[in-house]
């Protein structure tokens, strides 16, 4: 919402992000494989508001994501590495200060403990650091996924965010669509304290 200097609402509005995805990956060798993304960044921060000066907050980039993936499937375990928003700087409502892409690096690993045709049980762990803001601290996830019969997921996972002030469950479904190669996936993801969480969504096709 928007607040005047007397604390008086001048208007409730929302935020979001329209982010398009390209993404191919291939086979290195039996156990490394490698994978990059192309992004479309439409994200609209704040809409303008003539009572206190703000320009319209709409911004538009573009970037990118690269990453390693290692696996050792006689024991169900596999660990990665993404560079994540590699690309140009964001503009909102103002031309001269430009923001940059959440870029960071991720690390983590996987195991299954559980991989059979009707249940899969999928235990990880990851760490996040910002290529942005390099004194910060890293971010610790953790995750669980039970899947049916390679068709619908249940997740759950934990958030410890120091310096974003973070520490808070994560939850979410998954639904394979076989008959288009589809995928939903929704998420509800926790932010800093006094701040509601959200609700991400996202559909993807594979060819």
């Amino acid at each position: 919402m928007a607040i005047d200097a007397n604390g008086e609402v001048i208007r409730d509005f929302s935020s979001f992000d329209f982010i398009p995805m390209i993404s191919y990956g291939a086979a290195l060798s039996p156990n490394l494989a490698y994978g990059a993304s192309f992004k479309f960044i439409y994200s609209v921060l704040s809409p303008g508001i003539q009572e206190l000066g703000i320009d319209d907050g709409t911004g538009i980039s573009v970037g990118g994501d690269l990453s390693l993936l290692y696996r050792l499937a006689e024991w169900g375990l596999q660990g990665g590495i993404l560079v994540q928003n590699l690309g140009l700087d964001i503009v909102y409502n103002d031309q001269n200060q430009a923001e940059p892409l959440p870029r960071n690096v991720k690390a983590g690993v996987a195991w299954k403990p559980l991989d059979n045709a009707l249940h899969h049980f999928l235990v990880t762990a990851e760490i996040t650091k910002s290529l942005v803001y390099l004194d910060g601290d890293a971010i610790d996830k953790f995750g669980m996924e039970y899947e049916y019969y390679d068709m619908v997921a249940a997740r759950m996972g934990y958030i410890y965010d120091t310096e974003g002030n973070i520490k808070d469950p994560t939850y979410g479904v998954g639904l394979k669509i076989k008959a288009i190669n589809g995928r939903f996936d929704f998420a509800s993801v926790p932010q800093a304290e006094g701040l509601p969480r959200v609700s991400r969504f996202a559909l993807g096709f594979t060819y």
